[in-house]
């Protein structure tokens, strides 16, 4: 059946073609005022599903077939399907108020895509239109990142990659957003006849894979390498009848870009910070990667929930909040793990087994219907060509949501709706005609629910786009430590709609922390009534609760909240703060020995530091626990000497370190007068009455080298190594300088070369004079 209609005004397919165009120009939209430009992006996204929507209704009588066709689509079905068990977990979901958030975003994609299928029928050479129009973006989108890697260059003379991101929010949406474009342009670049077009194309394609590899993105690595390959094919599988020099010829048409993007990123970029190869190289699937360790540890986070949880998640766009809990043990301030790096498995986490299965068949049946279409003879070889491609951008899709998070930035998902509702219009219109008058009817219920359903959805983005730019100055506040915003702006401001910050704060709380500051205790106890609710993982509530209580000079109370605030979120620096010094107040032993229990290997010196040093002032020396903690302490941080103070003090009396240090001021004088054996007897009996005090064997061994004693010099500097080991490179130095007094010159030189690791300074010197041939 063909898709052109004579009787439509050229006008219409200007209309159109325009709308399409805005549709995929949402991603240069900017921030407008607000800390993420997501929000003005969903908000425009949101205007123009209205407008669209209006102007099919205007024009219904020649968009009733496509509507029809469209929803009668098995994909449509499935999709519809999704948002609508989306939608139904507002009544599980943590929060809810998320739900209506994300739902408004999910009903506003669909209706993009609905419209872009109602829209199409009207465009004359699809194919071309959008591969144009795609590659002209293509374009502009480089542009704009070679522009902020030479402004980098130009302004500190290297590129740093992680903030190169064009017009979008960050590098991967950077990069992803051109990897989809390309197949777009080999469409162009392979159906050319012209020689001028051709070079044009390398060109486009060079400059944007230079770009991708300035960009660093490891993941659209990945995706050019799904590209290449599928280019590869091309020839093989829709020119089999051309000889073998022109399958050579079409396969260089990626090959030249590729070789000479790598060797532009070689020659100009790579000196920079931006070296291609290098950070290709470091693509692993070993946990010793970072990124990767980080990915699977959400990633088993994820399917632990979905496995014990397999009918009801926890709502759409609510596993922010729920991945607090599977990490907090991670987590030392209130950065949480806010996606889990894979839209899928993610919204098995939000939606079930049931959400999983709906979103990922949707790529399943746009993958059979591209096949179908693709095997069948009857069909313009180029529109088969085209489809290819556009399977080929889907492909790369896929593996972002793999990796990443599109369903959450228009400016991709913008790209991954056109795609659907070109593969879902191709397959249907094969289809047999539907009867026009059966379904008018039909058609004008489903466009009016479409636009009554899209006004709630657009009230929703206006309300998250003035939360936004509100929450620019809240956060930037928060971030600092300051309070710049008004109490009487913040007062003004609407908390509802989304109810928690970009970062899952809950926004009442944060009002509660200016009342706080302003010493309005009561309205910042008001401010906080029920306001855990929205994320009740975090405990940033709780431990406002407990600073709040603390100025009110209630320290039960205070004390309260903060036990909840640390156990909840244990390895958070302010919550162990604010909790060790209450104890410490409260002298609570149970409660102080219970924060030691949840110490763990991958916690900051700092909140280790914290808990023994209250442990230790609660409970005293000489306590098993305590002293075993302290050992604990020293092996995982060898190199911090505040642990070896901690140990000390937690298994010696305060009685004996006061006399060992008593015993070593006076060794004092008689080593200043030379009485080396005098001043030798003093610091060991100091050491016997602190035997954790390194120094005081430091300090004999020294006297006993100045005596020519070198076996007790090595004696007890082999003590302090073994048995202490400060890491301060002066026992190492001693033993060494003692063996090479012995005639051991060897050995000797192998304790100095261990002094002068340890940054030993006058080690330096000796291996100089002995140790150097």
């Amino acid at each position: 059946m063909s898709d052109k209609n004579q009787n439509i005004p050229i006008k219409f397919s200007f209309y159109e073609s325009i709308i399409c165009i805005l549709y995929l120009c949402i991603g240069f939209i900017p921030n407008l005022q607000a800390i993420d430009k997501i929000a003005p992006q969903w908000l425009f996204m949101g205007s123009l599903n209205i407008i669209t929507v209006i102007f099919i209704l205007k024009n219904r009588a020649r968009f009733d077939e496509k509507i029809s066709l469209h929803f009668k689509s098995w994909l449509t079905i499935l999709y519809s399907f999704f948002i609508i068990w989306g939608g139904l977990s507002f009544f599980y979901a943590i929060n809810p108020t998320e739900v209506l958030v994300n739902i408004s975003r999910q009903f506003n994609v669909f209706f993009m895509y609905t419209n872009m299928f109602i829209l199409l029928s009207s465009i004359d050479n699809k194919e071309n239109f959008f591969s144009y129009v795609l590659t002209i973006i293509l374009a502009l989108e480089t542009y704009f990142v070679f522009d902020q890697a030479l402004d980098m260059i130009n302004t500190s003379g290297e590129i740093i990659s992680g903030n190169l991101k064009g017009v979008t929010a960050n590098r991967n949406i950077a990069a992803f957003s051109i990897a989809l474009k390309i197949p777009f342009v080999l469409f162009l670049l392979t159906k050319a006849k012209k020689i001028k077009i051709k070079v044009l194309g390398i060109i486009i394609i060079t400059l944007a894979i230079t770009a991708l590899s300035t960009i660093q993105s490891r993941a659209s690595y990945l995706a050019i390498g799904l590209v290449a390959i599928m280019y590869f094919l091309t020839p093989f599988l829709f020119y089999k009848e051309k000889n073998n020099a022109f399958k050579v010829k079409m396969i260089l048409l990626i090959f030249i870009p590729l070789i000479l993007s790598i060797s532009f990123n070689q020659l100009f970029f790579a000196s920079k910070g931006a070296d291609a190869v290098s950070r290709a190289s470091t693509i692993s699937f070993s946990t010793n990667d970072g990124s990767v360790n980080q990915r699977l540890r959400y990633y088993s986070h994820v399917l632990s929930h979905l496995t014990a949880n397999p009918i009801l998640g926890v709502g759409l766009g609510n596993w922010k909040f729920k991945s607090i809990e599977y990490d907090k043990k991670n987590m030392s301030g209130y950065v949480v793990p806010y996606h889990a790096h894979s839209d899928f498995i993610q919204l098995g986490a939000e939606l079930g087994i049931l959400g999983f299965c709906s979103y990922l068949g949707i790529f399943l049946l746009a993958l059979f219907f591209s096949l179908k279409i693709l095997f069948k003879k009857n069909i313009k070889k180029e529109k088969r060509l085209f489809l290819y491609f556009t399977l080929t951008s889907l492909g790369v899709y896929f593996i972002d949501a793999n990796l990443n998070f599109p369903i959450a930035r228009p400016q991709v998902i913008i790209l991954w709706s056109l795609i659907i509702a070109l593969i879902t219009y191709y397959y249907n219109s094969g289809s047999k005609k539907t009867k026009i008058n059966d379904s008018k009817k039909f058609n004008l219920i489903i466009l009016s629910s479409i636009l009554l359903l899209s006004l709630p959805s657009l009230f929703i983005s206006i309300k998250v786009y003035e939360s936004l730019k509100n929450q620019i100055f809240l956060l930037s506040d928060f971030n600092t430590n300051n309070y710049n915003t008004k109490i009487s702006r913040i007062e003004a401001m609407d908390l509802e709609i989304p109810n928690v910050t970009v970062t899952t704060i809950p926004l009442k709380s944060i009002k509660a922390r200016y009342y706080l500051n302003n010493k309005q205790y009561d309205k910042a106890l008001k401010s906080l009534e029920g306001s855990s609710k929205p994320n009740p993982f975090l405990y940033f509530t709780e431990n406002m609760k407990s600073r709040i209580f603390q100025a009110k000079g209630n320290t039960d109370s205070a004390y309260y909240y903060s036990k909840i605030a640390f156990f909840g979120l244990p390895n958070n620096s302010l919550h162990v703060a604010n909790f060790v010094k209450l104890a410490m107040e409260k002298k609570d032993t149970i409660y102080i020995k219970k924060a030691a229990d949840q110490l763990l290997d991958n916690q900051s010196q700092a909140n280790w530091q914290n808990i023994i040093t209250a442990y230790i002032d609660i409970v005293g020396a000489e306590n098993p626990d305590l002293m075993k903690l302290t050992n604990r302490a020293v092996e995982l941080f060898p190199k911090n000497q505040n642990f070896l103070l901690l140990r000390k003090l937690a298994f010696i009396n305060p009685s004996k370190i006061r006399s060992g240090v008593n015993l070593a001021k006076e060794a004092l004088p008689y080593f200043q007068n030379k009485q080396y054996a005098k001043a030798a007897s003093y610091y060991l009996e100091a050491a016997k009455e602190d035997p954790m005090e390194y120094s005081y064997l430091e300090n004999a061994a020294t006297c006993f080298y100045q005596l020519k004693d070198y076996g007790n010099s090595m004696l007890y500097s082999s003590k302090v190594i073994n048995s202490l080991n400060p890491g301060t490179g002066k026992s190492e130095y001693l033993h060494g300088i003692s063996k090479i007094a012995m005639g051991d010159l060897q050995g000797g030189c192998n304790f100095i070369s261990k002094a002068i690791e340890l940054n030993y300074q006058d080690a330096f010197v000796t291996q100089k004079q002995f140790c150097i041939n």
